[in-house]
């Protein structure tokens, strides 16, 4: 006896996405799956061709002022018709099978589970030095899942029952709200599992700048989960206070490259050095700086019987849909 598949609702919060997001669409056009899915993208704030890209590919727009890309997802899953949510990046490429593959990790993995999908950072012909850093350094979901028990929403899996169980996403954090939510949810009892065979391609950071903002976003986000007492003290005094690189980061930078040696190895460790500098600069701002729920009265807590975080105004099961602009 064949089973239907459960529908899946694929979430993408979008800023400014206007490269990435035809391809990633396009992605989602050619799945080879039996399952029923909708894709819904969620434009924070854009100012270039992101809404009008997503219209002409016949897929549901919605709005988030609040801006946050947690919120955005928040968003999105109060809008979701699915009993499985998939989230994805707008500069996220999924495999042809991704869809298909997803679903079945989490079959697999019993009721209550988040599944870490593969997210394979992918490079030019000839890496630039950012590149390769970003390359070694980020989206690593098997090394979150191994090490921190986490996973990032640029491919992560989850049934609808679960995330509403757990009031959706913190949307109020600038980065880590991914983090903090598979925290609340082992609290819970879930479990975060790997899912190799759901993989997404994702561009590595080609330039400084990019990942200077990444490093500052990222300190933002660890002081502001230590004021809502989410995230040990103790580590982000360290992250203040110790710049030097873990050996292992060193070594996998290296292994690719071995003729490079010493070189290689010191260029690494000055870049890091630095964008700890920015990591520690974000943490100051963090530790400082009103959270956008703290700007914008009445945000901190949705409305009765929504998921929390997101923005709605009206009482509901769902927040109504936004009119696509």
């Amino acid at each position: 006896m064949t089973t239907t598949p459960p529908r899946v609702s694929v979430i993408i919060p979008a800023l400014d996405a206007e490269v990435f997001l035809p391809s990633c669409l396009d992605a989602l056009r050619v799945q080879d799956t039996d399952a029923s899915f909708e894709i819904l993208v969620v434009d924070n704030g854009s100012r270039d061709r992101t809404c009008d890209l997503a219209l002409e590919h016949g897929v549901q727009l919605l709005h988030e002022p609040l801006p946050t890309s947690y919120a955005a997802r928040n968003r999105g899953v109060a809008a979701a018709r699915g009993e499985v949510l998939a989230f994805l990046d707008a500069d996220c490429i999924p495999g042809h099978d991704w869809i298909r593959q997803g679903l079945s990790a989490l079959a697999s993995s019993g009721e209550d589970t988040i599944v870490a999908g593969a997210i394979a950072v992918t490079t030019g012909d000839r890496p630039t030095f950012c590149e390769r850093y970003d390359q070694v350094k980020y989206l690593r979901q098997d090394r979150a899942v191994s090490e921190r028990t986490a996973a990032a929403t640029a491919n992560l899996w989850v049934r609808k029952d679960l995330l509403e169980r757990l009031s959706g996403f913190d949307a109020s954090l600038p980065s880590g709200g991914d983090e903090d939510f598979c925290l609340r949810a082992r609290k819970l009892g879930a479990r975060i599992v790997y899912g190799p065979e759901a993989r997404v391609s994702h561009p590595a950071r080609g330039r400084f700048s990019g990942l200077a903002r990444k490093s500052f976003r990222i300190g933002r986000g660890c002081a502001a989960r230590a004021r809502k007492d989410r995230f040990p003290m103790t580590k982000l005094l360290l992250m203040l206070l110790v710049f030097l690189p873990r050996k292992r980061f060193l070594l996998e930078a290296l292994s690719p490259r071995p003729e490079k040696g010493r070189g290689l190895l010191v260029g690494f460790f000055l870049l890091d050095w630095v964008l700890k500098v920015f990591s520690a600069l974000g943490i100051v701002r963090g530790l400082v700086e009103r959270t956008p729920h703290e700007r914008t009265p009445g945000t901190d807590r949705a409305v009765p019987d929504a998921v929390p975080g997101t923005t709605t105004a009206e009482p509901g099961p769902r927040a109504p849909k936004a009119t696509a602009r």
